[in-house]
Order: C-alpha cells, then structure tokens, then sequence
C-alpha cells in the first residue's frame, strides 16, 4: 500500500474517532448536568484541560519567569 494512501486511511480513522468522542459527549453531558451544577461540570472540564496541557508543555513552564506565570494566571 502507498504510504500517502496508508496516511490518508490513518487520518480518516482518527477524524472518526474523534467525531465519535465528540458527539457521544452530548449525552454523556446532558445527563451529568441534571445530576451536578453546570458550574462545576464546567470547573473539572477546565482543570482536566489545564492539567493534560500542563504536562505537555511542562518543559516551556519551567522555562517562564515568574511574572509571566502568574499574568498568565
């Protein structure tokens, strides 16, 4: 198989799966907010996101002074 047509099938199955994800997450969200607060639901969605980018990018925040840090904040 052609590597451009191997790659092409590869984006096309990750496309996919993040669609599912994506769209599965409606219900998944829909029925957590008529059990919890949408404010919290929101508040733990955003501590996830900062918590996974935090360990992406851990290496450029060890590289920021301080003040940049903390206006970041």
């Amino acid at each position: 198989m052609e590597k451009s047509k191997k790659l092409n099938l590869i984006g096309l199955a990750l496309l996919l799966s993040a669609t599912v994800v994506w769209g599965t997450s409606f219900f998944i969200l829909k029925a957590t907010i008529s059990e919890v607060p949408a404010f919290y639901v929101i508040s733990i969605r955003f501590l996830v996101a900062t918590a996974g980018l935090s360990l992406i990018f851990i290496k450029k925040i060890k590289a920021m002074d301080k003040t940049t840090f903390f206006k970041g904040c």
